[in-house]
């Protein structure tokens, strides 16, 4: 069950996106319908991509009742210019999609969860869904590699995907369809196309963190640190 609640002004919105958050931003077209702020914490980016028009509804959705309870106080609390955005308590693999028309356009967007439970999400929507063309943008914490691998699995391709740099960590950003797109690579693609020394320190620490995996005899990373190395050689 959702609520339909009011946006902050945009100028306040954007003041408050993190570098990370911003980069999402800057993804998000306005061809959707509808857009799904899951894991949404306080729901800056959700608010910002309200205010700013990106979609006619915007949707809030996070597990934790507490969280919602707290976002829903602060923006009842607000007088700015409404806006059609939604609050749910549920579920990111349980999206009430089917509520709304078929050829809807939804763009979901799940940031802050680790690489695996990024991935339980996005398998179970398209599972659920499967006459439906969805497109995700992807912020895991981690276990990038696996994710981009396990959604190459199934079906989905790449859109873009960006590298940021956010109060001393790096956050790889992935957009994803189930519809047309380029092929999805494990350690990424369109990720080092245009590389900065920002990409080199994130390289070199990918690079490492897979060589200590391998001191694991249980870890097939072998293909993966070759691919860390071809990309750490052209770059250097």
């Amino acid at each position: 069950m959702s609520q339909s609640l009011p946006t902050l002004p945009s100028k306040k919105s954007a003041q408050l996106l993190s570098k990370r958050l911003m980069l999402i931003d800057s993804l998000v077209s306005d061809n959707y319908q509808h857009i799904w702020d899951c894991c949404c914490d306080h729901g800056y980016l959700g608010q910002h991509l309200a205010h700013r028009g990106a979609a006619p509804r915007v949707h809030f959705v996070d597990i934790v009742p507490e969280i919602i309870a707290q976002l829903k106080e602060k923006l009842q609390g607000r007088e700015d210019v409404p806006s059609q955005m939604h609050v749910y308590c549920c579920d990111v693999a349980l999206l009430p999609l089917n509520d709304f028309h078929h050829h809807d356009k939804h763009l979901i967007i799940i940031a802050g969860v680790g690489g695996d439970l990024t991935l339980s999400m996005v398998k179970a929507l398209v599972a659920e869904h499967p006459d439906k063309q969805l497109e995700f943008i992807l912020c895991p914490l981690r276990q990038q590699v696996h994710l981009r691998e396990q959604l190459a699995g199934g079906g989905l391709s790449l859109l873009d995907e960006q590298l940021v740099k956010d109060d001393k960590l790096f956050y790889e950003v992935i957009h994803v369809t189930t519809g047309a797109g380029e092929p999805l690579i494990g350690i990424g693609s369109k990720l080092w196309q245009q590389p900065s020394e920002w990409h080199v320190e994130h390289l070199n620490i990918m690079l490492a963190h897979v060589k200590r995996m391998a001191n694991n005899p249980h870890n097939n990373v072998a293909e993966t640190i070759a691919a860390y190395q071809r990309i750490h050689d052209q770059l250097n």
